[in-house]
């Protein structure tokens, strides 16, 4: 299961000198995966660019706001990117509530449907509304973070590398006023890579 854990950077120094560096090309360091996954505890890709997604009943008003911040800042406006929501039966991503998933994780994601040809029909991303300090910013972050991986986008090792560059797919809590965006580098993946 991939998970979002605390990683504590230093504030918005941090973040303004990552910023500075710019965005590397696509042929440097990758964290797209180019095969799908093989079994549900791997990072999959969903089967189109129509992001379907389902909101539990036990999920907080405020992680819909951070899932629905997320989607119509980051991923909407990718070209040929569509998300919607929908059924539970037509969702490709189930937004859900689930304080038991560690003290440490902010949230996870896993498949819980597969398709066959490294696809997955339908993933489950988990919040843990237990966790201290989440801030609307932070809840945006995981839910750009998580949504990530239901496209092929995995954490970089190690998981601090760089914000400028992996954005939300960083791993862990970012101090500061950082807002969770999907940044360059995975957007170009997101639509010139694998099977999209």
């Amino acid at each position: 299961m991939m998970g979002t854990k605390i990683r504590t950077f230093v504030g918005a120094g941090l973040i303004a000198l990552t910023a500075s560096l710019g965005a590397p090309t696509p042929a440097q360091a990758d964290n797209f995966d180019y095969d799908g996954c093989a079994s549900n505890q791997e990072v999959c890709w969903q089967t189109n660019k129509n992001i379907y997604t389902y909101y539990d009943a036990n999920l907080p008003e405020v992680w819909k706001d951070g899932v629905r911040a997320a989607r119509t800042e980051e991923y909407d406006p990718l070209s040929e990117w569509q998300t919607y929501y929908g059924s539970h039966a037509d969702a490709d991503v189930h937004y859900l509530r689930d304080d038991g998933i560690g003290a440490d994780v902010m949230g996870s994601y896993f498949c819980s449907t597969l398709a066959g040809g490294g696809y997955c029909s339908h993933a489950h991303v988990r919040f843990n509304h237990a966790f201290p300090s989440m801030w609307q910013s932070l809840r945006k972050k995981v839910a750009c973070h998580e949504t990530g991986h239901s496209v092929g986008l995995h954490h970089r090792d190690p998981y601090n590398y760089s914000i400028a560059t992996y954005g939300c797919l960083i791993s862990g809590k970012v101090e500061g006023n950082y807002t969770g965006h999907l940044n360059s580098h995975n957007a170009y993946h997101m639509q010139n890579s694998g099977p999209y």
